[in-house]
C-alpha cells in the first residue's frame, strides 16, 4: 500500500487504463468529463487513472482539477509552469502513465468518454495504435484531407482523413513514442512514422459545448509548418527543385532572346523587362530558401540546447503517492 493507492499487479496493469487529457480553457467541462470517464471505466477496467495536464490555462481549470483530484485519488493533476502547447502537455501526461493501455482525448467533451471501451477493446485485440475517425462539415473535410495527404507524403504512409486527437495506444507503442526525445515533438506525425499495427474506429464527435477552439487558422498553419520542419526536409527539397526549374527556364529564355537577336534581327534589349522580372523572382526564391535553411538551423540549435519540453509547477500527486 502506498498512501491511499494500491500498487496493481502486472496482470492488472495490462488490463487497466490510463486516460491522458491536456486541459486548456476547459474550466466548464472538466467536472463532467471526469464524471463521465469515471462512470465508464468503473464498470470496464479493473484499475484506471485520469491524468489531467493543465497547460498554463488562464481560467480556473487548475482549481477544478484540484477539486476533482481531492474527491478521487484516481484523478491526477499536473500544472505546467506556463502554456507550452498541446503536444508538450500530452508528453507530460505520457511521462506519468502507469497502466498498460493509454487513451488520449481532448478536454472539451467533443470526444465522447463513452467510446473509450471501443478503443481499448481494439488494443486488447492486438492493435498498438487505435485512431478515431469522425464526420465533419465540408470545410473540415477539405482541410483534414489536405493534412492527411501531406502527412502521408512526408512519411510514405496512408493516413485517412478526419482523424481526431481521441486515440488509444498499447504500452509498447507509448514506450516507442517516449524514445523520441526531440523538444519540438509532433505526435500526429510521429505516430504516422512509427509503424506498428494500427486500426481505426468510427466515432461521433459532439459539438463544442463551451467556449471555442484555441486552434485558430493561424495556429494550425504554424503547427503544420513546425511539423514539416521537425520531421521532413521537404521544404528544402521543394526550393531546390523550384530554383533549378527557374534556372533552366531562364537559360532557355536567354537562348531564345539571343536567337531572335542574331537570327531574326530583333533588338537584344527587347527582353530586358522579362529578364528583370525573372531576376527578381530568383532573388525572392533565394531569400525564401535562406529563411527555410534558417528555420532548420534554429531548430537544430534548440535541440542542441536540450532544454526540457515542459516545466511542472505543481502536481496533485507526486512520486506515486
Amino acid at each position: 500500500m502506498i498512501g491511499s493507492l494500491v500498487v496493481p499487479s502486472p496482470s492488472l496493469v495490462d488490463q487497466s487504463v490510463s486516460v491522458v487529457v491536456p486541459v486548456y480553457r476547459n474550466e466548464a467541462t472538466v467536472r463532467e468529463l471526469v464524471s463521465r470517464i469515471t462512470a465508464v471505466l468503473e464498470t470496464y477496467a479493473p484499475q484506471f487513472e485520469i491524468i489531467l495536464v493543465c497547460d498554463g490555462s488562464p481560467d480556473d481549470s487548475w482549481a477544478v482539477i484540484e477539486e476533482c483530484a481531492a474527491r478521487d485519488p484516481r484523478v491526477r493533476g499536473v500544472l505546467l509552469s506556463r502554456n507550452f502547447g498541446q503536444h508538450r502537455a500530452i508528453s507530460a501526461g505520457f511521462d506519468r502513465v502507469r497502466y498498460g493501455t493509454t487513451v488520449l482525448m481532448d478536454g472539451d467533451l467533443q470526444d465522447s468518454p463513452e467510446s473509450i471501451p471501443l478503443l481499448v477493446d481494439e488494443v486488447r485485440r492486438g492493435s498498438d495504435l487505435v485512431l478515431t475517425q469522425y464526420g465533419a462539415n465540408m470545410k473540415q473535410r477539405v482541410t483534414s484531407r489536405i493534412y492527411a495527404r501531406l502527412i502521408g507524403r512526408l512519411f510514405s504512409t496512408r493516413l485517412p482523413a478526419r482523424i481526431g486527437t481521441f486515440r488509444a495506444f498499447s504500452d509498447r507503442f507509448r514506450q516507442a513514442m517516449q524514445q523520441h526525445h526531440e523538444r519540438h515533438i509532433m505526435y500526429a506525425a510521429l505516430m504516422a512514422s512509427l509503424g506498428f499495427k494500427t486500426s481505426i474506429v468510427p466515432v461521433e464527435r459532439s459539438d463544442r459545448s463551451e467556449g471555442r477552439s484555441s486552434y485558430t487558422f493561424r495556429t494550425r498553419i504554424k503547427l503544420a509548418f513546425d511539423g514539416i520542419i521537425s520531421n521532413s526536409d521537404a521544404p528544402h527539397r521543394a526550393m531546390v527543385a523550384i530554383g533549378a526549374t527557374i534556372s533552366v527556364l531562364s537559360f532557355l529564355y536567354l537562348l531564345i532572346v539571343l536567337g531572335q537577336s542574331f537570327i531574326g534581327g530583333s533588338e537584344l534589349a527587347g527582353g530586358v523587362t522579362l529578364a528583370i522580372a525573372i531576376s527578381l523572382a530568383s532573388l525572392g526564391l533565394v531569400l525564401a530558401s535562406l529563411g527555410i535553411i534558417g528555420a532548420y538551423v534554429f531548430r537544430v540549435y534548440q535541440e542542441v540546447l536540450a532544454r526540457p519540453r515542459y516545466l511542472i509547477m505543481e502536481e496533485t500527486e507526486k512520486d506515486g503517492t
